[in-house]
């Protein structure tokens, strides 16, 4: 018999796991992981269906394992191909997407990230409005 995985059963669970940070970056830093958000800044306005690129450093002391991102249900959620993190990298810059396909209004879009044997993670949230 063969066994199937699927990969985002091992992502999901860091977003019920992760700690909330400071909105847009560094601190708060258990165990070495650090995220910082680039952009886009706190209250950025958006027109509906405009695409968001939510660019964003990570940094662990050790290796990081996940990186994910989600809107709470707003306009949804993704991560990172666990293959662009093979290397086990201590540090990973990126960039994430997103639709600005939600009702007008206030979103947060959360970025979260473990580190080695998911013993340690972090989020952090930037503040979006979608005119």
């Amino acid at each position: 018999m063969r066994l199937l995985f699927n990969a985002s059963l091992f992502v999901l669970p860091i977003i019920a796991l992760s700690c909330s940070g400071n909105p847009g970056g560094g601190g708060d830093n258990p165990g070495g992981l650090e995220i910082t958000i680039h952009s886009p800044k706190d209250n950025t306005k958006f027109k509906k269906g405009e695409t968001i690129v939510l660019s964003y450093t990570v940094k662990d002391d050790v290796q990081i394992t996940t990186i994910a991102w989600d809107t709470n249900s707003q306009f949804g959620t993704g991560s990172l191909p666990a293959a662009k993190l093979l290397d086990k990298p201590k540090e990973y810059s990126g960039e994430f997407s997103i639709v600005a396909n939600a009702a007008p209004g206030t979103h947060q879009i959360n970025i979260a990230a473990t580190d080695e044997g998911f013993n340690n993670s972090l989020e952090k949230s930037v503040t979006v409005i979608i005119e």
